[in-house]
């Protein structure tokens, strides 16, 4: 993986939402994968990850979760989007 800076806007976040974890994956505007993990589907834990990630273009899978996990994202300037 290349070196980046959180400060970059141009990210695409994809994020996988679970029961009990949530995967994710950060790629550059050239699709070239970032950074990568798995994070507790708990409001602190993605705060943490999430917080590092504002003014990025999020994508969410719709379920029972996407709203309030979408409300939350937004709280970072993050721009959440959810696909089916």
């Amino acid at each position: 993986m290349k070196k980046y800076s959180k400060q970059e806007t141009d990210w695409t976040i994809g994020l996988d939402l679970g029961n009990r974890n949530s995967y994710w994956v950060a790629l550059d505007r050239e699709g070239e994968i970032l950074q990568e993990g798995r994070v507790a589907r708990r409001v602190r834990a993605l705060e943490k990850v999430f917080r590092e990630f504002s003014r990025s273009r999020i994508a969410l899978e719709v379920g029972t979760q996407s709203s309030w996990v979408s409300r939350l994202l937004r709280l970072y300037r993050s721009e959440p989007s959810q696909a089916a």
